[in-house]
């Protein structure tokens, strides 16, 4: 489930630069004014960034284990590689913060990824962007939280076709990502959250927590069913089942978009109007006599509590 860490250490006088001797592809760094700044290399593919008082190690635990992000590890195995990074960097990892936490999960799906796109809708406080050319939808773009879901095969195609057999990768491979950085402590409730937090048991179970209601949280669309229409009486009960249809029809952010607008035009007097306009609005989206839950994101939401239900054990 872990994807990509960064750890940090900053304590001001503790001259990192001696840990290069321990890296491979070492490159030297100088400011503008030829001052020496510090050293950049790796241990396998995770990035260490080495200077007087300071150090950054970036990358992927579960590549730096398995050599791929599509299979899980456990917290042994995260034990384990954590170890191993301190053992060949002469340096207790287990102490460095975590400044930069990724959790994911791989679903084999029955339909092509970007199927499953159409149903999720809107979350709130994190903007949804869909890149279509990527395949690739985004909560939070750029915030301290953030969400993805992307087509995993398409992208083991481009960068890791060898993985294709060797895993044998199925031909619709959804990825689902929570990506969390910046005052991770507070955000969890800990007092600090190093190397050793993340094979701590208690500490992973509320991270799957976060990872599972983040999910949960997003608006899931559904299909136009057009049942009901034989109980239309008048014109009224025709337009408001009309406004319905419509509202379904529209693009997942739509209602956000709107009341957004609204509110820069300051429509309404009291701010807790525009929320109960966008409930109001997302009701009349929901409406059982036209919207169904689709096949699909009822398959999407199967998965990702097996995930959950797995992973808490």
């Amino acid at each position: 489930m872990y994807d990509t860490v960064h750890f940090y250490i900053h304590d001001g006088t503790t001259d990192f630069t001696q840990l290069n001797k321990y890296l491979k592809q070492v490159k030297l760094a100088y400011n503008e004014c030829g001052i020496f700044k510090g050293c950049i290399g790796f241990i396998g593919k995770f990035r260490i960034q080495l200077g007087y008082g300071w150090m950054s190690c970036k990358g992927s635990l579960s590549k730096a284990y398995f050599g791929n992000n599509v299979q899980r590890m456990n917290l042994q195995q995260v034990k384990e590689i954590i170890e191993t990074l301190s053992d060949i960097l002469h340096y207790d990892v287990r102490t460095l913060n975590v400044t930069r936490l990724d959790i994911a999960d791989n679903f084999a799906m029955s339909s092509p990824v970007a199927k499953y796109f159409q149903y999720l809708g809107t979350l709130a406080r994190l903007k949804r962007v869909y890149i279509v050319e990527k395949e690739t939808l985004k909560y939070g773009t750029g915030s301290s939280h953030s969400l993805v879901l992307y087509d995993k095969t398409k992208e083991i195609k481009s960068k890791s076709p060898h993985l294709l057999k060797k895993l044998e990768i199925p031909t619709n491979l959804l990825r689902y990502e929570a990506r969390y950085s910046h005052r991770l402590a507070s955000r969890f409730k800990r007092p600090i959250i190093n190397g050793a937090t993340l094979y701590d048991e208690a500490f992973f179970h509320k991270i799957i927590q976060s990872w599972y209601d983040s999910y949960s949280d997003i608006e899931k669309l559904s299909l136009i069913q057009l049942r009901g229409i034989d109980k239309i009486k008048n014109v009224k009960d025709f337009l408001n089942y009309a406004l319905n249809v419509a509202l379904i029809n529209q693009p997942p952010a739509f209602v956000d978009d709107i009341i957004e607008k609204a509110k820069e035009q300051n429509i309404f007097r009291y701010p807790s109007e525009y929320t109960r306009a966008k409930n109001e609005l997302k009701k009349l989206r929901n409406n059982p006599l036209i919207a169904d839950s689709s096949e699909l994101i009822t398959e999407l939401n199967r998965k990702v509590r097996q995930t959950y239900d797995e992973m808490m054990g």
